[in-house]
């Protein structure tokens, strides 16, 4: 984390002295500026930078011509700057330009200083813009796609999900209470470092851009909601019937079994086993045993719903 911000850091630095070098050598009056607009252009993907820059480059197009009916009527003065604010404001909330009001308005406030909005302003205004903006689209076409990242963190993922899986599978086992808040926890957090990485991948891929990792993402996400529901019908059973081990069999053989390209297809077909080999089975003769064995089936239909979702997955690819 330390080397992301340092070289962020660097690049933002490095992109507005260049601006400002480069705005400098042109012999452009608000040379200075030009550092401004790329450092407000600058962003952390290839995709959110060249949005920032057509927004912003929209927003300034409009603002030029606001100000120049307002500079006409007015005169080069506070108040026309003023309802010029008023006006380029309300356009931008309109269409959702909020980031370009400050640095636009800024280069609109070079005209009043000037107190002339002749050609030869004009054209330099948009050249300090252009130099900017430009400036922040060439600094981030190193930017790619980092799918070894992805790879890990979606490995890290699985690793805590295989985990839950163990847990659940001890507790049907062994008959004990299913705690994983820890790992829930832990879950969570995975979940969230695979989505940022995965919808920076997706931001930085100008052209075949994927979805695959951030569906990933999604049905790692919906199969942890199952496993929550599951931990918490386990934690009802009070009574342990002898079903409760083949159901932790299954859930074992389901974490071994779980990794990135199995299509489930096999572990689908032994989980109806069981739950055919369930509805077969005789009559509870308690209350106690008939809650369980309900509480279990409902478990069994609810990693059905588990490993569906990743069939669905694979199969939607």
């Amino acid at each position: 984390m330390k080397k992301q911000v340092l070289f962020r850091s660097l690049k933002i630095a490095l992109t507005a002295v260049i601006s400002i070098l480069l705005a400098t050598k042109l012999g452009l009056l608000y040379a200075v500026s030009a550092g401004t607009v790329a450092i407000l252009s600058l962003r952390s993907t290839k995709r959110e930078t060249l949005k920032t820059v057509a927004n912003r480059g929209l927003a300034f197009l409009c603002a030029l011509g606001i100000a120049f009916l307002f500079f006409r009527v007015f005169g080069f003065t506070i108040v026309a700057f003023g309802i010029f604010l008023f006006f380029f404001a309300l356009l931008c909330f309109r269409f959702g330009w909020e980031e370009a009001l400050a640095p636009d308005a800024v280069l609109i406030s070079h005209f009043l200083i000037q107190k002339s909005m002749r050609p030869q302003l004009l054209f330099e205004e948009l050249l300090v813009f252009c130099i900017g903006a430009g400036m922040a689209i060439l600094f981030n076409l190193h930017l790619h796609r980092k799918s070894d990242q992805f790879e890990r963190l979606a490995d890290a993922v699985d690793d805590v999900i295989k985990e839950l899986l163990g847990v659940i599978s001890d507790g049907l086992i062994i008959q004990k209470t299913v705690v994983p808040e820890e790992s829930f926890e832990r879950l969570e957090r995975a979940l969230d470092e695979a989505r940022d990485c995965a919808v920076m991948n997706y931001n930085n891929a100008l052209r075949n851009r994927d979805t695959y990792e951030l569906d990933y993402v999604n049905m790692r996400r919906q199969q942890k909601v199952v496993l929550r529901e599951i931990c918490t019908h386990i934690n009802q059973v009070e009574y342990f019937p002898a079903q409760a081990m083949q159901v932790g069999e299954i859930v074992k053989t389901i974490q071994q079994d779980y990794h990135k390209t199995n299509t489930v297809e096999g572990l689908l077909a032994q989980l109806e086993m069981v739950i055919t080999d369930m509805k077969q089975e005789k009559l509870p003769v308690s209350r106690d045993e008939f809650e369980a064995r309900a509480i279990l089936f409902t478990v069994l239909l609810q990693l059905k719903s588990l490993l569906q979702i990743k069939r669905e997955f694979i199969c939607g690819r």
